[in-house]
């Protein structure tokens, strides 16, 4: 009124006030996650560049300069850049990264080969088919869910803008209401009660409540092992009541595995002839097999041959062993008794199928338990069902299990649970999940190493911290009520000092002292009860690095 007036000095404290803190709580949101970028598209998973073979000699050329037609070579452990036919070599391609099922598949001459996936063994050739924009993994990006802002509909639907709104319009109604009484009855009251009342009843400390509470908690997280992508994310964690898990790499660990033999039963002796015949080899399931068998006594091979992609075959002593896939030592189909083993042995006339299971995570057999009692819980998987009877009974009996999930399949998967009202929160780690972590209401990606890049998702979370989710979860569900607790006790401030400034008893100057004092005791109020419940929950309120 002075500034527009003319008539006084004007001095802009209390709104200087609103804004240093309101930009200081911003800082400390912002300092939690400003190093970590979790928005990516499908080029952040290729090479820069590929080897394309031309009349003139091998050139190297970029992905986007990739056209149908161009005829790429491949080295062992390169990745596919787009769909393509294999034209020349022996293609054993690893599809894990983008299916999650860990057996490599074999692919012959003129078959199909897809973006995303590994070759494992020679050089090899392959002739783009596709454009890399239009393979079929970069198909899942396209998808309208990566069209969707999920970090500016949470932002929108937050009940913190919804209540400040309401708090406003409240506010400006009592300000007119109180400016025409006085304008009635005292209308030397109607500038200092009007005043007063906007000055003390400010809403913007009901959005500090907010902002240093989410803050503190950013904070906390990031000091547990979960990176949130914003703090809209909070909220959203806080209203979850479904949580889908990938199995590959999520539930299992993909660095850890226990070996189950059924049917025959490998003597010491055989075992000893095992080894010189899987020892040579460089296939993973070779190399799995010495392992589990240990160092042994080492046999001559009087005949020993690698077929890539099918098996090792080889005689020693008179001793006709076979180490592949059923089709490969000889099994018909309909007659293998243990389905979906990894690897079968044929030992002269008997059969012992070898499988090889991921150990699951130290903590699941304890989370699991956890989070059923609270949750709704799924486990969607891109590898077979070898597993099935352990996680059924790791889940009780009580969640849907699904298995041989390509990535379109998750992502419908969670639409069709958000058509049920539910809220979801999907928990993977590769490339394959990210359609499905774009989707849900909040998609975490675990991570062995947190530095590695990371699909679509709105959070990261320390796979050596996977055992804290319950407990994060918990302080994300107390964040509602916490930022409740301190909406309450600003408006139970404004509520006193509107009482006052109604009946023009508060004059504008303490009204400008008692803002920022009020602002100053919310801030300490929403940090404090905040940091208190994560200790009593039992999170770290320090980093551990």
């Amino acid at each position: 009124m002075e500034i527009a007036g003319n008539t006084g000095g004007g001095y802009l404290d209390s709104m200087s006030g609103i804004v240093f803190f309101m930009l200081v709580g911003r800082a400390v949101q912002e300092r939690t996650y400003k190093s970590i970028s979790f928005h990516r598209d499908y080029k952040s998973y290729f090479p820069i560049a590929v080897n394309v073979i031309t009349p003139s000699g091998i050139q190297s050329k970029s992905l986007q300069d990739l056209k149908e037609k161009d005829v790429v070579q491949l080295h062992n452990d390169e990745i596919i850049p787009a769909d393509s036919i294999v034209i020349k070599g022996k293609a054993l391609i690893d599809y894990s990264f983008v299916t999650g099922e860990n057996d490599p598949v074999n692919v012959k001459q003129n078959e199909i080969v897809y973006a995303g996936g590994r070759q494992v063994g020679d050089q090899l050739a392959i002739q783009v088919i596709k454009p890399v924009a239009g393979s079929y993994l970069t198909s899942l990006w396209n998808h309208h869910a990566f069209a969707k802002d999920k970090g500016e509909k949470n932002d929108a639907a937050s009940a913190i803008h919804v209540l400040s709104k309401y708090f406003t319009w409240i506010l400006l109604s009592l300000a007119l209401i109180v400016g025409v009484y006085w304008a009635m009855h005292d209308p030397s009251k109607i500038v200092a009660s009007v005043t007063a009342m906007l000055i003390v009843a400010c809403p913007c400390a009901l959005l500090l409540s907010a902002t240093f509470t989410n803050g503190n908690l950013l904070r906390i997280f990031s000091n547990n092992g979960l990176f949130l992508r914003d703090a809209t994310v909070i909220e959203q964690l806080g209203k979850t009541n479904t949580i889908v898990f990938d199995k590959t790499g999520t539930l299992t660990q993909s660095s850890s595995s226990h070996f189950i033999c059924s049917g025959h039963q490998l003597t010491e002796d055989e075992k000893d002839l095992l080894y010189a015949v899987v020892s040579p080899s460089k296939h993973p399931y070779s190399k799995a097999l010495a392992g589990w068998l240990g160092r042994r006594e080492t046999w001559v091979c009087s005949a020993w041959e690698e077929v890539p992609g099918k098996g090792i075959e080889a005689n020693i002593e008179g001793n006709k062993i076979m180490v592949g896939s059923g089709e490969f030592v000889g099994i018909p189909t309909d007659k293998i008794k243990q389905k979906n083993a990894t690897v079968y042995i044929l030992f002269n006339e008997n059969i012992t199928a070898f499988h090889i299971l991921s150990n699951f995570r130290d903590a699941i057999p304890s989370l699991i338990p956890l989070l059923g009692r609270r949750y709704n819980l799924s486990v969607l998987s891109g590898d077979n069902d070898s597993q099935k009877s352990i996680l059924n009974d790791l889940f009780e009996g009580k969640s849907e299990l699904l298995f041989n999930q390509k990535p379109i399949d998750k992502l419908h998967y969670i639409e069709s649970l958000q058509k049920e009202d539910k809220r979801v929160m999907m928990i993977g780690d590769g490339l394959n999940d990210a359609g499905a972590l774009q989707q849900s209401n909040v998609g975490i990606t675990l991570a062995d190493d947190i530095n590695n890049f990371t699909p679509s998702c709105d959070a990261i979370l320390d796979a050596k911290r996977f055992a804290l989710l319950p407990a994060i979860l918990k302080l994300a569900r107390a964040s509602r009520y916490i930022i409740g607790f301190s909406f309450a006790i600003s408006i139970l401030y404004n509520i006193i000092g509107l009482f006052f400034a109604m009946q023009g008893k508060l004059r504008p100057m303490v009204a400008a002292i008692l803002m920022p004092c009020s602002t100053l005791s919310i801030v300490i109020i929403s940090i404090g009860v905040s940091s208190l419940v994560a200790y009593v929950i039992g999170l770290s309120l320090k980093s551990n690095e």
